[in-house]
């Protein structure tokens, strides 16, 4: 609705002694849950879609933990933001994506230059700013209330600022029996096929279904690992291999070594 994409966009400040670098530690987390896939931990979430529709309505989903939500075909996205679902998500990929996917996610922008850029093109924006004096909130902007510099105020999961522009996004996932999470695993496949970006094959795994995420920044919302099948993370990171999951993300370690190697 004009209403929902009217509300503010988000700044928040990079920390860290890199800040124009990826925030994710990619041998830690994302290698974890790689591993446990190939290991064959996590089942089909088509052997469990009524329970993960549940978990999600009532905990929330982060698109995104590490990949760009965009690299999974925007169908099997919208069935992970059931309607009534809180959910986060945000693309590098906004110029070039489905416009469709405004409704799910933020553009993630790197300038105020590109942010008036998306929002000219009907996006809701995520910045983040480099520096103190980016710092500065233009018009439609708010700080990120979850964030350090905002005295941390909430989480993501209360704060519900970051889902798009749609209210009822309202995918459908395939049916089964509903009730309590019934496998041991800590997580399901939801997509496993090409890649949306590049065609190369990817796969996409929620977290969280047994034992809820401690991020004290999101909350105990599900988490969605979105990496290669053939690669672990951090070798993908450090190969170039991670286009496939991360698109032209400028914050990608291998495009700045590109860079810098110029």
């Amino acid at each position: 609705s004009s209403k929902r994409r009217h509300r503010p966009s988000i700044v928040i400040a990079a920390h860290g002694s890199k800040p124009e670098a990826c925030y994710v530690t990619t041998f830690q987390g994302p290698r974890s849950v790689w591993a446990a896939w190939r290991a064959g931990t996590y089942p089909a979430a088509t052997n469990h879609a009524g329970e993960l529709e549940e978990l999600i309505r009532a905990r929330g989903i982060r698109l995104g933990a590490y990949g760009d939500p965009t690299a999974l075909p925007l169908d099997v996205v919208r069935g992970l933001v059931p309607a009534g679902a809180v959910w986060t998500g945000y693309t590098h990929q906004w110029r070039t994506c489905d416009p469709a996917w405004r409704e799910i996610v933020l553009a993630s922008v790197d300038t105020p230059q590109e942010r008036l850029e998306a929002a000219r093109a009907g996006w809701r924006t995520f910045r983040v700013a480099r520096g103190a004096g980016e710092l500065e909130l233009r018009k439609g902007e708010r700080h990120c209330p979850a964030a350090v510099e905002s005295g941390k105020r909430t989480t993501c999961q209360a704060c519900r600022a970051c889902n798009g522009t749609g209210d009822q996004v309202g995918g459908k996932l395939p049916t089964a029996p509903r009730g309590a999470w019934s496998s041991p695993a800590n997580g399901a496949v939801v997509y496993t096929g090409p890649s949306e970006l590049d065609g190369r094959r990817i796969v996409g795994i929620v977290t969280g279904t047994r034992r809820p995420s401690a991020n004290p920044k999101t909350g105990p919302m599900l988490q969605l690992w979105i990496m290669r099948t053939h690669a672990a993370p951090h070798v993908a990171q450090r190969t170039g291999a991670d286009a496939s999951v991360c698109g032209d993300c400028k914050l990608r370690p291998f495009l700045e070594r590109m860079g810098a190697s110029r």
